[in-house]
């Protein structure tokens, strides 16, 4: 895993000056289910796209079996890591970390993690989650959480620098 964390975040482009940066981060935490995986990369895609020359890179968090080799997994420990390494190369006071967040999410504020084979992996919380993205240090933060009961999630991560767009009220589904 530490290999594959290395590797998303060697991929990252050296940060420019004088202008604010973003970088992107996304979370496909059900591997049971392709979809979860398909829709954090075109989250990714859209992202780049969307903010064009600032964009400095993405780093794909996923338990999809379409992933499972090329990016590390969907963990609390990798999120940290991942943000910490985006911590390091990042202007804190200036550039943008946009984090996408994907799965089925719960009313105690977790998504579901699991690998392709529905073997469970420690849920992701938004505790955890604000925790790491507090750590790294980059005040400025869009993000996303597509999943049920997705507003949940806001108390945790929001504050004066971060956006935070859900997909569901905290006591609804998403669909």
């Amino acid at each position: 895993q530490g290999g594959l964390v290395e590797k998303q975040l060697a991929a990252l482009q050296p940060r420019v000056a004088g202008r604010p940066n973003v970088y992107a981060m996304a979370v496909a935490g059900s591997g049971a289910q392709a979809l979860f995986s398909r829709e954090a990369r075109e989250a990714l895609r859209v992202a780049a796209l969307h903010f064009g020359a600032e964009t400095r890179g993405a780093a794909l968090l996923s338990n999809g079996a379409v992933d499972e080799m090329q990016s590390p997994l969907a963990t609390r420990a990798n999120i940290a890591a991942v943000a910490q390494g985006v911590g390091q190369k990042a202007d804190h006071k200036q550039d943008l970390l946009f984090v996408y967040l994907v799965s089925h999410g719960s009313q105690t504020a977790e998504l579901a993690s699991d690998l392709p084979d529905y073997r469970t992996v420690q849920a992701i919380s938004s505790v955890s989650t604000a925790q790491a993205l507090k750590a790294a240090g980059v005040a400025r933060r869009v993000i996303v959480v597509s999943a049920c009961f997705s507003a949940t999630w806001i108390p945790a991560l929001a504050d004066d620098n971060t956006i935070v767009i859900t997909a569901a009220a905290a006591d609804r589904t998403s669909f």
